[in-house]
């Protein structure tokens, strides 16, 4: 059975280990393997450190749990961007739990959340070019592709990111 909650305030290694896993399978060729090998652990674990002891006021992060064990997050930003609303900061499902539809609940979870706290209902998300399943995925769930920029990731490399974008 899986179940969605907001996070706690302690779970912050518990995100930045989705996180680790999430990356380290979906972006394995895309980013270098010395950054995702050696650089990418202590990266995220600093930055979802960070978030919990120090979360912005717009902040909100949900947990999937399947069968009480930890399979994905989406972290929210409301109100991020005038046009586009609120960011979909991350959506992360680890490989051992893809395929159930636990991504798609998460939207369906955050967008219920953005909704009833902000009454905002337009939502966008960036994702690497490259990340075929997941461009797909978001294409699935109605998410439309309105503009790519090219961004510097964090092992140095330059790539083309798309924005996408869900109205309602």
């Amino acid at each position: 059975m899986t179940t969605y909650r907001l996070s706690k305030p302690t779970e912050a290694q518990t995100i930045a280990d989705l996180h680790i896993q999430s990356w380290s399978n979906a972006y394995r060729g895309i980013l270098s393997d010395q950054f995702i090998d050696q650089e990418l652990a202590g990266m995220m674990s600093q930055k979802w450190q960070a978030r919990f002891e120090n979360p912005a006021e717009n902040q909100r992060i949900i947990i999937a749990e399947q069968d009480r064990v930890p399979a994905g997050f989406v972290c929210l930003f409301y109100h991020d961007h005038p046009q586009y609303g609120t960011l979909i900061d991350n959506l992360h499902v680890i490989p051992a739990f893809k395929g159930l539809g636990i991504g798609a609940q998460l939207m369906r979870e955050a967008a219920k959340l953005v909704q009833s706290e902000t009454g905002d209902e337009h939502y966008y998300l960036w994702v690497l070019e490259k990340n075929l399943p997941s461009r797909q995925f978001y294409e699935h769930i109605g998410g439309q592709n309105v503009e790519g920029e090219t961004k510097e990731m964090p092992d140095g490399q330059e790539h083309l990111v798309f924005r996408y974008v869900w109205r309602s």
